[in-house]
């Protein structure tokens, strides 16, 4: 996660590399949360860290398939 961040911020892409920050933060905060509490074990919190955990991977697959760094605008992008 780091490295597609720091790859999208030498690309100047601010909007991915913004997004994979909240989302590394994230799942920063799971961990943390998940080391003093059964927080995983329920529903209310696998559910979130695992979707997390796929939002992320889905941001490194594209960045290794593709070779560029404009992941978000594709997704946003609406094509006429």
């Amino acid at each position: 996660m780091l490295r597609s961040y720091m790859k999208m911020r030498f690309h100047n892409n601010l909007r991915d590399a913004r997004f994979i920050l909240w989302v590394t933060g994230y799942w920063v905060a799971f961990n943390v949360n998940a080391a003093f509490d059964v927080y995983l074990e329920g529903p209310q919190g696998g559910i979130w860290f695992w979707s997390m955990f796929g939002v992320g991977l889905f941001f490194m697959m594209q960045d290794k398939m593709y070779g560029r760094s404009t992941i978000m605008q594709d997704i946003i992008t609406v094509k006429r």
